[in-house]
């Protein structure tokens, strides 16, 4: 399928108020563990699917836990079909966490080692649009001065063949590694 935004479903939004509480978001599986920072999914109740990913502020130097906020203004300010969608962040006991929608086909490194061990290659034109619609949202980026700067397979998703850059930051410092130009 050509990345286009035809084919694009409508922008999923919460219903209701912008603000999320924890009490409301039943987390159901936990998705991963990475320099500590956990991410998480909650249960498909008829609400729609989101990742809770909670940072310790312990484990963060002032200037990180500043950048990690900044992190937030700058994701929920992104609304491209090639981009993650944020849906809120908040503060829970010790932790800053960021909700943000979940892309049930893992990222792009996940799905390269599984054709990788099949023993088969990519068609030519998936890896075609994959990285049409990679340019698409990096050209959004940089149109809005906001450099990615740890663009690697780890952090582009995948939802229904759709590319979705994620991970704007290294997780535990350096938080600069999304910034603007």
């Amino acid at each position: 399928m050509r990345f286009d935004e035809k084919y694009m479903e409508p922008a999923e939004r919460l219903h209701g108020p912008t603000t999320v509480r924890w009490m409301f978001f039943h987390l159901k599986d936990n998705l991963g563990q990475q320099a500590n920072v956990s991410s998480y999914k909650n249960n498909n109740d008829g609400i729609l699917v989101k990742v809770l990913k909670e940072i310790p502020l312990g484990d963060l130097r002032p200037n990180e836990t500043v950048q990690a906020s900044q992190e937030a203004q700058l994701l929920s300010q992104l609304h491209h079909p090639a981009i993650i969608t944020f849906y809120s962040s908040f503060l829970h006991r010790d932790s800053f966490c960021i909700i943000t929608e979940y892309c049930e086909d893992r990222d792009l490194d996940c799905r390269l080692e599984e054709v990788r061990e099949a023993g088969q290659s990519l068609p030519e034109t998936q890896v075609t649009d994959w990285l049409i619609q990679m340019l698409l949202g990096l050209h959004y980026m940089h149109n809005r001065r906001i450099l990615h700067r740890d663009l690697k397979a780890k952090n582009i998703f995948l939802k229904r063949n759709i590319v979705k850059i994620g991970e704007f930051h290294c997780s535990r410092g350096p938080w600069e590694l999304c910034m603007f130009v």
